[in-house]
């Protein structure tokens, strides 16, 4: 079964065994399971992961190196683990797929007959959705329990990678407030 148009990806088989790497509408899909679907994607944003994923690390080590050890060792060790969390949960938040839907039987005229099934046919993606599937067109894929087009992982949040994103929104949260604390305690023995 052919894609609908031009240029879009053919959802109605799956991946070639022995693939490391296939464009799947705007995502780079790398890593395919044995039964063919993507373990890792970067989203069409992928400058964008690559620059914030950078600053990160580029914080986390002016941090680690800098200015924790003027504030002591717990503080130098809490540092490493709270950005390795942040850091951790942000790349597998940008990378693992979130649930791109494939239609794996290739085809599905019988199911598309039934009147609902016929309301929740995607013609990009070519396979019938569940209730908690939606069509992302940033990504140019149907993602499986969709949450949100995140800018800041450059891709989907859905099934697979939720988890992650919630543990980036975490980590985010500690670095911001380790970073105050250590910069008070900082100034704090600068002035004693």
């Amino acid at each position: 079964m052919e894609s609908v148009s031009e240029g879009l990806p053919k959802y109605s088989r799956i991946s070639k065994l022995g693939i490391k790497y296939e464009k799947i509408a705007n995502l780079h899909c790398f890593l395919f399971d044995k039964n063919g679907v993507p373990r890792y994607c970067i989203g069409p944003h992928w400058p964008f992961f690559v620059g914030l994923n950078s600053f990160f690390v580029i914080l986390a080590l002016l941090f680690i190196f800098v200015i924790c050890p003027t504030v002591g060792d717990l503080d130098t060790f809490c540092g490493v683990i709270i950005f390795g969390f942040l850091i951790g949960s942000y790349t597998l938040a940008a990378l693992v797929n979130p649930g791109i839907c494939y239609n794996f039987s290739g085809d599905q005229e019988m199911e598309i007959s039934n009147s609902l099934a016929a309301e929740r046919y995607c013609e990009r993606c070519e396979i019938v959705k569940n209730a908690r599937t939606t069509h992302c067109d940033e990504c140019g894929v149907c993602i499986d329990e969709y949450d949100h087009h995140c800018p800041w992982t450059s891709k989907c949040i859905g099934k697979n990678n939720l988890i992650f994103f919630y543990g980036f929104l975490i980590g985010l949260l500690c670095t911001f407030i380790f970073v105050i604390v250590t910069m008070s305690l900082k100034t704090r023995f600068e002035h004693k």
